[in-house]
């Protein structure tokens, strides 16, 4: 099966963990969600710039889309039409996400940082620091407790990751190593 309904490069791509929908994001400052069963086209999202980075939050309730410029933005998919949330977007572009199972949003960029994200605040909550280039990648383990990230300074970190316990400071975002 063949998806056709982008007008420009499809560079990101993020499929719901039921398999349901697929997300695609585009170099025109789109994304388009597919029903990943029958492929027909549903909702085109606009989200204001080249799409860098797609994910879907474990329940498939949200999903985040990274711009170029620093934006990130969160959508219900099942209320396409509602305007999506807008991250406080102190970060530079952000090139991976992935949600945690609790609901919070890990991103890694430019800013050389891991930043996990309180959705509902719309605000980082947290700096993973330690990298000496550019967040490339982000796997997170399936309970959660274990993070992986990658970087152009030819290292992988892994991350004990934050859990639902863990409290969430009022202040801006602290660091850690």
């Amino acid at each position: 099966m063949t998806l056709k309904g982008h007008t420009e490069a499809v560079r990101e791509l993020a499929l719901s963990r039921d398999g349901r929908t697929l997300a695609s994001g585009d170099d025109d400052g789109f994304v388009r969600l597919w029903d990943a069963r029958t492929g027909s086209a549903g909702a085109l999202l606009p989200a204001g710039g080249k799409v860098l980075a797609l994910a879907f939050s474990h329940d498939g309730r949200e999903l985040a889309a990274a711009v170029r410029g620093g934006s990130i933005l969160v959508w219900d998919p099942s209320r396409p039409v509602a305007p999506p949330r807008r991250l406080d977007d102190r970060a530079r572009d952000v090139l991976a996400l992935v949600f945690t199972p609790d609901g919070r949003l890990i991103s890694g960029g430019v800013d050389k940082a891991v930043h996990v994200w309180d959705v509902e605040g719309g605000r980082s909550i947290l700096a993973l620091q330690g990298h000496g280039a550019t967040v490339t990648g982000l796997a997170l383990a399936r309970d959660g407790g274990r993070l992986a990230s990658s970087s152009g300074d030819h290292t992988v970190k892994l991350w004990d990751a934050p859990r639902v316990e863990d409290p969430v400071p009022d202040q801006p975002a602290a660091s850690a190593q």
